[in-house]
């Protein structure tokens, strides 16, 4: 009974660490200019999801981020 306690506990130890894995900055990094590249001019645009990646650890780069309430249910006038 210990033996399966303890390989279960294992198992869900891996299965963690493969869910939680964080990507390198080097990835990050190449994201971030591709999505500049797209429109040298402009602000990148971050959604969710691309927030959580460009914010996560480890990062060896600075990010400064501007938020808005662009969003219809927001009513924000100066956003607009």
């Amino acid at each position: 009974m210990r033996i399966l306690h303890v390989f279960l506990s294992i198992c869900s130890l891996a299965c963690i660490s493969v869910c939680v894995q964080s990507h390198s900055s080097a990835y990050k990094i190449k994201r971030l200019r591709e999505a500049q590249a797209k429109n040298p001019s402009a602000p990148i645009s971050l959604d969710s999801a691309s927030f959580d990646l460009f914010t996560e650890t480890p990062r060896n780069y600075t990010l400064i981020v501007t938020l808005t309430a662009l969003g219809n249910e927001h009513n924000c006038v100066p956003c607009k």
